[in-house]
């Protein structure tokens, strides 16, 4: 065939091998590749095996155990992902059609030394990553609620699984933080909740990373809450965590860890997702924080105030934010009557005029579009209460790690209406009561007597959810407002859409 003019694979240059093999689409035509003969084993070893998901099983971690002791195959790993066995790579639970084809009885409930191997074994495997040379990015997707109570093996104590799952992974990483080089850390599900006191929580190491991506999970059960942990998780482990990604931050806390090395680099993405609205209690305040290279930002379940600074940390990255997210996210009234500091419509306005890098957009509201959009004869109302390299079985390939985000179908408001379908998050489904009230801001003028439109009217939808009323604010200029601003980002040629 050489005379003919073909030449054989084997006499291709390993550059154009190699580029040939980048192609190939299917994970599993890339295992098949790998057996040809050595060169195609050489080549396509580094690309099978540079993202690793590891589960919490047997299997799984006897797999990630070999694979990090191989010193052939440890130094092709850029990407870790840990993926418990009831959460999908988005953090989300797992439904029981889901997890049929898992045999259900294998996994849960582990009572014993199965549970406790597992987690022992993860332990030591993470405590392994500084070893890794090539490893970039790490992500846990950790189970998005507890597991029952298990008694441990040697004292007979309670012990939470999902808990020691967490400790696991987040403490190990936290021990040997300065050694390693990771640029990206996500983190699904961090629980906001603590059978102990732990130094990572007191002393977050964040530093280094241009992708950070954090969703928090509040309570140990649906519906039930802890406030101190969760207080402390924002405050200590996120907030002080964020002021330590500031370029040129120094801490005065007793006797941290040295620093990251790579300190100075620039914060780029930054993702901060909570399951219940947060700012006010639990505390959260952007203030004072900047990030010069910040591009990308998603904010979910996040206050709008004068305390947590929120509008005006966006409006510091005006000429570097490229992606915007806000995903249920409220402004905070402290009084009812005298209604909010700041409405939505002035929000959007200063973000169209001063978002000059904006090219994607995309925010979800609470309650429907038009629930402000009929004239009340009165000024409060009452409405009815609403009632990769898979471990565990085989290979995988690379998948996008960027969250997915869904939104909510919403029936508009019928005239003279004051029931609200529910677009709150599916974590949180359970209202407890919630209100709606209309007020103006020329409330003092005689309610019998012909008025004008008011420049400003807005509509507070009350709802009891977590450890504050979350009232979503929404006025009579916003839908406008936000138009503006979507077409202003439409404009430049980018994608913005509401819902």
């Amino acid at each position: 065939m050489a005379a003919n003019g073909n030449l054989m694979p084997k006499q291709l240059p390993l550059e154009l091998l190699k580029t040939i093999v980048e192609c190939v689409p299917s994970f599993v035509d890339l295992l098949r590749i790998r057996l040809v003969n050595s060169t195609f084993h050489d080549i396509v070893t580094p690309l099978v095996f540079r993202s690793v998901t590891v589960q919490n099983t047997t299997r799984s971690v006897n797999n990630f155990d070999r694979i990090l002791t191989s010193a052939s195959l440890k130094v092709c790993i850029k990407k870790i992902s840990y993926c418990d066995v009831f959460s999908d790579e988005d953090g989300c639970m797992l439904t029981e059609e889901d997890v049929a084809p898992l045999n259900f009885r294998s996994l849960r409930p582990r009572y014993g030394d199965e549970e406790f191997f597992i987690i022992e074994t993860l332990r030591k495997a993470f405590a392994r990553l500084h070893e890794l040379p090539a490893l970039r990015e790490v992500i846990l997707n950790l189970n998005p609620l507890f597991d029952e109570g298990v008694r441990d093996r040697d004292t007979w104590n309670t012990y939470y699984p999902s808990w020691r799952y967490q400790d696991a992974t987040i403490g190990q990483l936290w021990k040997i933080w300065r050694a390693l080089r990771l640029s990206s850390l996500t983190i699904h599900n961090l629980l906001g909740w603590r059978d102990q006191d732990t130094e990572w929580d007191g002393y977050p190491l964040f530093d280094g990373l241009s992708h950070l991506h954090l969703s928090i999970a509040s309570s140990p059960r649906i519906g039930l809450y802890n406030q101190n942990s969760f207080a402390k998780l924002w405050k200590t482990t996120i907030q002080d965590g964020l002021h330590r990604l500031m370029p040129g931050c120094t801490y005065r806390g007793p006797s941290p860890p040295p620093l990251s090395s790579s300190l100075s680099r620039d914060l780029t993405s930054l993702t901060l997702h909570s399951d219940q609205v947060v700012g006010i209690i639990p505390a959260l305040s952007f203030a004072g924080l900047t990030f010069p290279g910040l591009t990308q930002l998603s904010l979910k379940l996040i206050f709008f105030d004068e305390r947590t600074g929120t509008e005006d940390f966006i409006m510091r990255h005006h000429s570097t934010l490229t992606k915007l997210e806000l995903f249920n996210c409220s402004i905070f009234v402290s009084d009812v009557e005298q209604g909010p500091a700041r409405l939505w419509s002035q929000v959007w306005s200063h973000f169209a005029n001063g978002l000059d890098e904006l090219v994607y957009l995309h925010v979800q509201r609470t309650i429907p579009k038009d629930a402000c959009d009929h004239q009340h004869d009165s000024d409060f109302n009452e409405s009815d209460s609403d009632s990769d390299v898979d471990l565990d079985s085989g290979l995988d390939s690379d998948s996008n790690s960027d969250s997915n985000f869904h939104s909510h179908s919403h029936s508009p408001s019928h005239s003279h209406s004051h029931s609200h379908s529910e677009s709150y998050s599916h974590s949180r489904p359970h209202v407890h009561s919630h209100f709606h009230y209309h007020a103006h801001l020329d409330s003092d003028l005689d309610p019998h007597a012909e008025r004008p439109v008011p420049k400003f009217r807005y509509h507070i939808h009350h709802q009891g959810l977590g450890y504050l009323p979350n009232p979503t604010i929404r006025d009579a200029e916003e839908d406008l407002a936000l138009e503006d601003l979507c077409a202003t980002v439409t404009r430049r040629g980018g994608w913005a859409a509401s819902d």
